[in-house]
Formats: C-alpha cells, sequence, structure tokens
C-alpha cells in the first residue's frame, strides 16, 4: 500500500487498526448484549444567498461526556443559491447537545472555483433495537 506521495502508509494502517481493536469496550463483550442503533440527523442552514437543507452523512464524532458530541461531518443537501437549486454534499464541523446538532458545512462550486460556507442547526432522531 503506497500513498500518492510513494511513502508507505502500510505502519499508519496498522496503528490506525490496533487503536479500534484496543478502544472497543469490554463492558459490551462481558455483558453478552449486542445492541444496533439507526441514527439521523436533518437540518436547515443559511449562507451567503444560500438556503440548504441538510442530512447527517457520514461523521467521526468525539464524545464529550454524557450529552455533547464534537466532530467532523458529510452533509449530503438540497440548496438554493442564487435562485437556483441543487445537491451537494457539504463537509464540516458539528457540535452535538443531547439531540440538537449546531453544525457547519462547506460546498465547493466548481464554475467559480469557490467554497460557500453555511451554518444550521439540525435534529437528531435515533432507533435503538437490543438484542440478547
Amino acid at each position: 500500500m503506497k500513498s500518492f506521495l510513494g511513502q508507505n502508509v502500510l505502519p499508519v494502517f496498522f496503528c490506525f487498526l490496533s487503536v479500534a481493536v484496543w478502544g472497543q469496550s469490554d463492558s459490551i463483550r462481558m455483558k453478552g448484549k449486542v445492541s444496533l442503533s439507526l441514527e439521523g440527523m436533518a437540518g436547515v442552514s443559511f449562507g451567503h444567498n444560500m438556503v440548504a437543507i441538510n442530512v447527517g452523512g457520514p461523521n467521526l464524532l468525539l464524545n464529550i461526556g454524557q450529552n455533547w458530541r464534537v466532530g467532523l461531518a458529510a452533509f449530503p443537501s438540497f440548496f438554493v443559491r442564487d435562485s437556483r437549486t441543487g445537491a451537494r454534499l457539504g463537509v464540516g464541523g458539528r457540535v452535538d447537545f443531547k439531540n440538537m446538532v449546531l453544525f457547519s458545512s462547506w460546498y465547493h462550486f466548481e464554475t467559480r472555483e469557490i467554497w460557500v460556507g453555511t451554518i444550521g442547526i439540525g435534529y437528531k432522531f435515533h432507533k435503538q433495537q437490543k438484542r440478547a
């Protein structure tokens, strides 16, 4: 496995793999219970001459306490900008407090080679099923 710079990234891959394995919770394995959850986010964000309706995509979040989470996310979005509509994938930061989400998403527009940023608020919903 070589990166585009020609450097060997295999040690980095194994480092991330070992952290993922080491970070697993022992309490879940000892109880013998498996939980499966479905989580999503719907929100609206506003920027310069732009409004976007966002849904939460893939994200990498850090839990801070029981109610707070912060991280990076992708936001599949439907937007209206300068009286034109379209769909784009935005990327940016996200802060969750319980079921409320404050996020900033950035969109790239190739025609003028610009990035347009928006700030929004959303609601997180989730359903959890437990199996024994």
